[in-house]
């Protein structure tokens, strides 16, 4: 039988939304089909098909950003499903992805066959770990470190936001974020998390890290007021988030899955989670 591919649209989230609860049934996939930050209109992706049977799905998340003073367009990908008997699928779907031009393509999720297909195409791999920081409550870290301060809430911090934080910040709202701003009255940090569960434990998954110099100098209190606010009990942060420096209180997890990008100049610290499936799904 045939397999043609086509982009997907906003109008086929029934079909297609049947195919993604087999993928898993707990998330909440319509997520997907509404407007964000979308630079391509209503197309959300690409669409396998045979004869009107979807059969793989690749979706897309389309966003344009300025990074150090550059306008760049980035394309993340998210939620890659194909039936087990129209595995020729998968290979289709590469095929229209590699087909876009002008985009930083993003893959936050790969599993080790992805991996491998994608490094041959030329891809590359930005990130291997994340860094699990506990919440571990002392009264040390309760009194000491003089003013700290964290202000939560996108309505409470906008107005004190850099113009670039800002937008950030408005084109995150109507997703499962959260925002926090840490001061200690001299210098802010702008942090955008989501709230998860992990084997029913409820963790902060940080996007973006405004200040990453002011995060890692105060880890163990920037550490106590995110967990206390976000009622969480550790933090996971990507790893090159540090961009190189010692993180003390934590433990390093390997990813089980790879990052990985294709296209653009960014330097890969640059690359946060932010425009992505993350911040949409909450996952």
């Amino acid at each position: 039988m045939e397999i043609k591919v086509r982009k997907a649209f906003f109008q086929d989230r029934e079909s297609i939304g049947r195919l993604l609860c087999k993928l898993d049934n707990d998330v909440d996939w319509s997520r997907l089909f509404r407007s964000y930050w979308n630079l391509n209109s209503d197309w959300i992706g690409y669409v396998a098909e045979v004869g009107d049977r979807p059969v793989g799905f690749l979706g897309l998340i389309f966003s344009q950003r300025i990074i150090g003073g550059v306008e760049q367009k980035f394309c993340n990908t998210t939620s890659w499903i194909v039936e087990e008997e129209f595995s020729g699928a998968g290979l289709a779907l590469i095929g229209a992805l590699l087909k876009l031009r002008g985009y930083q393509i993003v893959v936050l999720s790969a599993s080790e066959v992805v991996f491998e297909i994608l490094s041959t195409l030329g891809f590359k791999r930005f990130e291997t770990a994340l860094r699990v920081i506990p919440w571990l409550p002392s009264k040390a870290s309760r009194v000491g470190g003089g003013f700290f301060e964290v202000i939560r809430g996108a309505d409470r911090l906008i107005d004190d936001l850099s113009a670039e934080d800002r937008s950030i910040c408005l084109d995150h709202i109507e997703t499962t974020c959260e925002h926090f701003l840490l001061s200690d009255g001299e210098s802010k940090c702008y942090i955008v998390g989501s709230r998860i569960f992990k084997y029913r434990i409820p963790l902060l998954r940080i996007h973006y890290i405004s200040n990453t110099e002011f995060f890692a100098s105060r880890l163990r209190l920037c550490r106590d007021k995110l967990c206390v606010s976000s009622s969480a009990i550790a933090l996971l942060v990507d790893e090159r988030f540090f961009n190189g420096a010692k993180v003390d209180y934590s433990a390093r997890w390997n990813l089980p899955w790879q990052r990985l990008s294709r296209g653009g100049v960014i330097d890969p610290v640059a690359l946060d989670n932010l425009y992505s499936e993350y911040p949409i799904l909450g996952i």
